[in-house]
């Protein structure tokens, strides 16, 4: 179709462009350091919003409609009335650019997400800053609930993984050994201990409480990419680029079994709930799976177009969702190897897929910088989690299934 306004004014790239609550009005964040407020009507420019000192990524309304709230490339947000375009607030702290801002729906806090790795909160009455997630240097790779819910890990390029309080967004405990990037971190059943894969070629098992490290599993021949606890938390499993995984006793560090068959590198490796199966996920574009007892493959989950991401078990071990790089996540019989649902909708491929708790709904986190939540019955969308402003890692559902947690390559 034809435009029916073209907004002319901006010097610069336009980074984004949103309709006012009431509709009247446009709100447009430009890379020539300003914002502005435009008639939806008329496409005349009503109030130019101006004092950052670098380009903006983005300007959001309160719900009211009463504020704007701007993020700049200048390492502030700034909160503005939109009828006299004075500048209220700023909200400094960040110390790198401030990829996005967003009002609450009550209008009352703020959010920002910075390239320092942070995401903070603020209280818009009194510009008190509450911090979240604030101690990595480098992008988040891997995020993971506690199963109480109360607390958070995360690992990170920067060669370290930390434990978080989940309600205040305080750093417990930073877990620092290895020398290369931890790509995935998680805790065990009894949230007793926290396992690490990392770059370096080893996984490690860390005291959840005092941040010691209690064992170090040595024998992938290249980086291990993922590690996940048996249900009864006597033995780790962990994947490798090396194209195998391995089944590690967890108090001695030893391994019990190795498991060859795929023909490129592993991404994944999951324990059924039973404590008796496990999944793998491939480059080879399949997902496989395994008999403890025999250590032999017993099933071959091929139909993605192209590699496989991860691949993980329903919660009655009855279903197995698969991610692929195709763009979509496919949901199996975990016995017969068929498929039963298709998760289409991402617009690139797809990193991660996670049943919730009750095993109703899939999660799913894109390089498309959406996360996504389907129904896993039917294979509707539900939802689009959107925000983050680079590509997606992972996403997890909390131990109660109302909340979501993502990290992304904007390091937040």
């Amino acid at each position: 179709g034809q435009p029916i306004r073209t907004l002319n004014g901006h010097t610069d790239w336009i980074a984004t462009a949103t309709y006012s609550p009431d509709g009247l009005d446009i709100l447009t964040a430009s890379y020539d350091k300003t914002a502005a407020l435009w008639d939806a009507t008329t496409g005349r420019q009503r109030r130019l919003l101006s004092g950052h000192t670098d380009r903006l990524w983005s300007a959001a309304y309160s719900s009211d409609g009463h504020r704007i709230v701007t993020a700049s490339y200048d390492k502030t947000a700034r909160v503005w009335d939109p009828d006299t375009a004075r500048e209220v607030l700023r909200l400094t702290g960040h110390a790198d650019t401030v990829a996005g801002a967003v009002f609450s729906p009550d209008g009352q806090h703020i959010a920002t997400a910075g390239y320092d790795g942070t995401l903070r909160y603020w209280n818009v009455t009194n510009s008190r800053q509450i911090l979240f997630l604030d101690g990595h240097t480098s992008p988040v790779a891997s995020i993971a609930f506690s199963f109480d819910g109360r607390r958070v890990v995360t690992g990170s390029y920067d060669k370290s993984a930390s434990i978080w309080d989940a309600s205040t967004g305080k750093q417990l405990l930073k877990l620092n050994g290895h020398t290369d990037q931890v790509v995935c971190a998680a805790f065990s059943r009894d949230d007793s201990r926290v396992a690490t894969a990392s770059g370096d070629g080893t996984a490690r098992i860390w005291d959840a409480h005092t941040g010691r490290e209690l064992a170090r599993l040595n024998g992938h021949t290249d980086q291990v990419v993922s590690v996940a606890f048996s249900p009864d938390g006597h033995q780790v499993i962990t994947a490798s680029l090396d194209k195998t995984a391995r089944i590690w006793d967890t108090d001695t560090g030893h391994p019990r079994q190795v498991l060859t068959g795929h023909s490129d590198m592993l991404e994944t490796a999951e324990f059924a709930s039973d404590g008796r199966r496990v999944v793998t996920s491939s480059v080879d574009k399949t997902a496989r799976v395994w008999d403890l007892a025999t250590g032999q493959q017993v099933m071959v989950l091929a139909g993605h177009l192209e590699r496989l991401e991860d691949a993980s078990f329903s919660p009655d071990g009855r279903r197995i969702v698969t991610a692929s790089a195709d763009g979509t996540a496919r949901i199996w019989d975990a016995f017969s190897g068929r498929e039963l649902v298709l998760l289409s909708g991402h617009s690139d491929k797809v990193e991660i897929a996670r049943f919730s708790p009750d095993g109703t709904r899939v999660v799913t986190a894109s390089d498309d910088r959406t996360a996504r939540i389907w129904d896993a019955a039917t294979g509707q969308q539900v939802l689009v989690l959107s925000g983050h402003t680079d590509r997606l890692w992972y996403a997890s559902f909390s131990p109660d299934g109302t909340r979501v947690a993502t990290t992304s390559d904007d390091r937040t």
